[in-house]
């Protein structure tokens, strides 16, 4: 199962990146200590809560071209991403982050690669991370 994290994101045009980074998962579980693999099931479970929502409203500011909403949700979803080690995904809101800020068109595809990279990043976590975790 190993290269399912692994194939090429096809929100981000097929670069061969980790949905989710191993380094980063290294990182963590390191910082978490013993007991990292239930601490981290747990904080990635938090962050899909959390991050639906904030899919939810990247979409919902992009339909209203409210570009102020659509920075700030960006950003915090980008913010997330990184810590986790998705980077492709926080590549990808990084993009939405400039072109919000920067009042462009509200309809760029970017959001809906979101949404891909999201599935990805979530897919990866039950089909990989989560049994390495729990071992």
């Amino acid at each position: 199962m190993q290269a399912r994290i692994w194939r090429s994101s096809e929100a981000d045009g097929g670069a061969a990146e980790p949905a989710i980074a191993p380094d980063a998962l290294e990182r963590l579980r390191e910082l978490a200590g013993d007991d990292s693999g239930e601490f981290l099931i747990d904080l990635f479970e938090e962050f899909f809560t959390t991050s639906r929502e904030l899919v939810d409203e990247i979409a919902a500011n992009q339909s209203s071209a409210d570009f102020d909403a659509l920075k700030k949700s960006s950003h915090t979803l980008k913010g997330a991403a990184l810590n986790l080690g998705a980077n492709v995904l926080a590549s990808i809101c990084k993009e939405g982050e400039i072109a919000a800020k920067e009042a462009r068109d509200p309809g760029a595809p970017w959001v809906s690669r979101i949404e891909i990279e999201f599935a990805r990043v979530r897919e990866a976590f039950e089909t990989d991370v989560r049994g390495r975790l729990s071992a």
